[in-house]
């Protein structure tokens, strides 16, 4: 991500951000999208990275600092798995359609599992899914768990 960052045309990249009170949740909406289409690794730390942030944001100071700085390493992640295409609305509406397990079965995989990551994919999820309400979020959780079948 360093050396991505050093790249000629990243520093306009990440500094076009337009900072609101809105900016956080766009970016945590963001990390999802990218995981969604992705089912990266990278992508992963992008979700609950973001989500970290977001439950420390009552003690940050400046959050529209933290929100360029999450910015530029949301950027320098996708960049580093080469800015695959993300869904569409329709392939994201499909994806959450073919969701049929229970939160409690995906919910039971996280909390068995001895993988870290998957554990920690499918909280955050559910954290995100009780907060927002996008259904993406159980999505993504049930594909982690290897509940929905892996992305094409």
């Amino acid at each position: 991500m360093h050396s991505v960052a050093q790249e000629e045309g990243f520093q306009p990249l990440a500094s076009s951000l337009q900072l609101d009170e809105h900016t956080g949740q766009k970016l945590a909406q963001a990390a999802l999208l990218i995981y969604a289409a992705t089912d990266d690794f990278t992508a992963l730390h992008g979700v609950t990275g973001m989500a970290a942030i977001s439950s420390l944001r009552q003690w940050i100071d400046d959050p529209s600092q933290v929100d360029l700085f999450s910015f530029q390493a949301l950027a320098a992640a996708y960049l580093t798995i080469d800015a695959p295409p993300l869904w569409s609305p329709a392939r994201l509406d499909d994806f959450v359609a073919s969701n049929a397990t229970t939160r409690a079965d995906v919910a039971l995989v996280g909390a068995t599992n001895n993988d870290e990551h998957v554990s920690k994919l499918i909280n955050t999820a559910h954290r995100n899914w009780e907060a927002t309400g996008d259904p993406l979020y159980l999505a993504v959780a049930a594909r982690k768990a290897s509940l929905l079948g892996a992305h094409d």
